[in-house]
């Protein structure tokens, strides 16, 4: 069934390409979001959902097992922090897929759970507007080109703490 729909969305130009898959790659990764090669999904924002599923993959070892769970998400952090890839279209392969710094953001929305759990902030309305405050900042600096910085971790820092302190507001 699956073949026909993506046919049917090809042919309605719904697919970011309008042949079908050519690959088993392309087919595999259309279908279940798994990147085995750079093939890239038919339809193009689901390169987005290709590192969702890869978090919550992750993600599901912590609920089987807690000690298991934190031990592949430390593994997968430093592995991302190692590779670090913010990998164009043609540029993704499974290890600047799976080890890329977008998945660090997974990881600061895990860090503000644990961390709200555990602590509260006095001011939290305050530190999150000193938190906007640095975005209109990094916003500034990237569009100025000033400073060379990895602007996608720095926005989902920023955003982490700002959730983090809006949490323990």
């Amino acid at each position: 069934a699956l073949p026909i729909c993506v046919l049917v969305l090809i042919y309605c130009g719904v697919a970011q390409v309008k042949l079908p898959p050519k690959s088993f790659g392309e087919w595999l990764i259309t279908a279940s979001l798994i990147r085995l090669d750079g093939s890239a999904p038919l339809l193009a924002p689901a390169w987005t959902l290709v590192h969702e599923f890869a978090f919550y993959a992750v993600f599901s070892l912590l609920v089987l097992s807690r000690a298991w769970g934190f031990l592949a998400i430390a593994a997968w952090a430093v592995g991302c922090v190692l590779v670090f890839s913010f990998p164009l279209p043609l540029e993704r392969s499974p290890i600047t897929t799976y080890l890329s710094g977008y998945n660090l953001e997974f990881l600061f929305g895990v860090l503000v759970y644990f961390s709200a759990r555990q602590f509260r902030l006095r001011n939290g309305l305050l530190v999150a507007v000193f938190a906007l405050c640095l975005m209109a900042i990094a916003i500034y600096l990237e569009r100025s080109a000033l400073v060379k910085l990895p602007f996608n971790i720095v926005y989902g820092f920023i955003l982490a703490v700002c959730l983090f302190s809006l949490v323990s507001w």
